[in-house]
């Protein structure tokens, strides 16, 4: 019986050392119970080690048939006005000329040369206004003409001499209130009259 049970002993205390010893034995020094030594320095972290970033998923990794949605590019409102901004002055109406002079009515007057008189010999006009006189002739075959003097006795205008029947016209100013006398240059001494001008 003794010599069974110092065999037994014996196989037992292999088996202990080779399975790393009892319960109460210390584990090896930088180990780890039941591990190898190879396996805890894999199963430690290196220090030196850094985490890698996750991947950024790109849109080609996008799954195939599914639209990729892009974000919407912003649009720049419309530049308003500050509220500082100067306001631009308004320029000034242009100065409004003055109306021309209004210009005198021309007086028409009518004189005609009848059996070598003047008719009428007496006519009345307004001053500072333009007078125009339409001189007839009536008498057939006979020249005449018509010649106008002023208040001071200077010559104011003439006409042509026409031969009756026909007419012609003279203008002249009427600057100088007075009697302006006419004649006729051809007959002066029975062709005679005036213009009253007030």
């Amino acid at each position: 019986m003794h010599k069974l049970v110092a065999p037994v002993a014996v196989v037992m205390a292999a088996l202990l050392v080779a399975c790393g010893g009892g319960s109460d034995a210390e584990p090896p020094a930088g180990g780890t119970p039941g591990r190898s030594p190879a396996a805890t320095r894999t199963a430690q972290a290196d220090p030196t080690d850094t985490p890698q970033p996750a991947a950024t998923p790109s849109a080609t990794d996008a799954p195939q048939g599914r639209a990729t949605a892009s974000a919407p590019t912003p649009t720049r409102p419309a530049q308003q006005p500050g509220a500082g901004a100067p306001t631009p002055a308004v320029p000034a109406p242009a100065p409004t000329a003055p109306p021309p002079p209004t210009q005198p009515i021309p007086q028409s007057l009518t004189i005609s040369a009848r059996d070598v008189k003047f008719v009428p010999s007496q006519l009345v006009a307004t001053t500072q206004s333009t007078i125009a006189v339409l001189f007839i002739n009536e008498d057939a075959g006979v020249a005449h003409d018509i010649v106008v003097y002023g208040p001071a006795g200077g010559l104011v205008t003439q006409s042509q001499i026409i031969t009756g029947p026909s007419q012609t016209q003279v203008t002249f100013a009427a600057a100088t209130p007075g009697d302006y006398f006419f004649k006729c240059s051809l007959h002066p001494w029975t062709m005679t009259g005036s213009i009253s001008i007030h």
